[in-house]
């Protein structure tokens, strides 16, 4: 039988803060998809929080030590909002579980009745490690007796990715850095040391397995620790990543060319530089290819 622990990270929002409405969406989705599961699986809830937030923690999770540090001093952003490090998150999990695949899940990601299940045939198939793209859907509803019309939501794609699932045997190698949640560098951490630390990676965009409430696409991030993660990420983190990484890996790769470079271009998770210097060729070459690519295609269709 598959073990799953599955890490949140709760907090205690106050009203008009987006978290306030979808934490108890969050939260009764994962009771019911563990119902659901049966015996297909061992799903066990981990809660990672600050000593300020305990009482957002359902009674039916793990609670973990609190956290005792945030981006405001490991960056020296003061001014910050108290945004927990992802590295301290997921190590927390991994001594306290013996669970042999972690899921972590934003706090305000809703899961489909069937995701442990699905996840569990995924994994079966022969991927060690997942990312699941959520579907962003109208947030107009009342309370959590209306979870199932939510789930039955088609919503819209999303670029980014926020909901994780690996085996336990990576997290030692990971490095994570200083980047903390609640910025787009989140997940390019995570999908990068995925890839660089997987034998067989799976990343979808278009199972209809997690789901978020509100179809913004990217919201306001904090300047400044959005500077300090992404300056953080390219310099410190990455070359120490890139030795492992292997570009056939990565979404998009089975593409052509222009148009894969053309993929990574639009979605924020794979800045091009970088794919590009994966990719193992001049940039400049690279970008000729492209413009004659482009080139020769308006000649085919004039």
């Amino acid at each position: 039988m598959l073990t799953f622990a599955h890490i949140v990270n709760p907090v205690m929002a106050e009203p008009g803060n987006d978290l306030y409405n979808a934490q108890p969406f969050t939260f009764e989705s994962l009771r019911r998809a563990r119902q659901y599961t049966g015996q297909y699986a061992q799903v066990e809830f981990l809660s990672v929080q600050y000593e300020e937030d305990e009482e957002a923690v359902p009674d039916y999770f793990k609670k973990l030590p609190n956290l005792t540090r945030s981006i405001r001093e490991v960056a020296n952003i003061p001014s910050a909002r108290k945004l927990p490090l992802i590295t301290d998150i997921i190590h927390a999990a991994f001594t306290h579980s013996s669970a042999e695949y972690f899921i972590y899940t934003n706090a305000d990601i809703i899961v489909c009745p069937n995701f442990y299940e699905a996840v569990g045939a995924l994994i079966s198939s022969g991927y060690d490690c997942v990312s699941i793209t959520r579907r962003r859907i109208t947030k107009n509803w009342k309370g959590v007796d209306e979870l199932s019309l939510i789930q039955a939501q088609l919503g819209r794609l999303h670029p980014g990715y926020d909901c994780f699932v690996f085996h336990r045997s990576m997290v030692p190698k990971f490095n994570f850095g200083n980047i903390c949640i609640g910025t787009g560098f989140t997940s390019v951490a995570f999908i990068f040391n995925l890839l660089a630390f997987s034998h067989h990676p799976c990343i979808t965009h278009d199972l209809h397995l997690t789901l978020h409430l509100g179809l913004e696409v990217m919201p306001p991030l904090e300047k400044k620790v959005y500077r300090y993660t992404r300056h953080h990420f390219e310099k410190d983190i990455y070359p120490l990543l890139k030795p492992h990484l292997d570009i056939k890996k990565f979404p998009y790769y089975e593409l052509p060319f222009h148009k894969r470079l053309l993929k990574w271009a639009l979605n924020p998770n794979f800045h091009s530089p970088i794919m590009l210097e994966l990719s193992g060729k001049p940039l400049k070459r690279k970008i000729k290819a492209l413009v004659d690519e482009i080139r020769f295609s308006l000649l085919e269709k004039i």
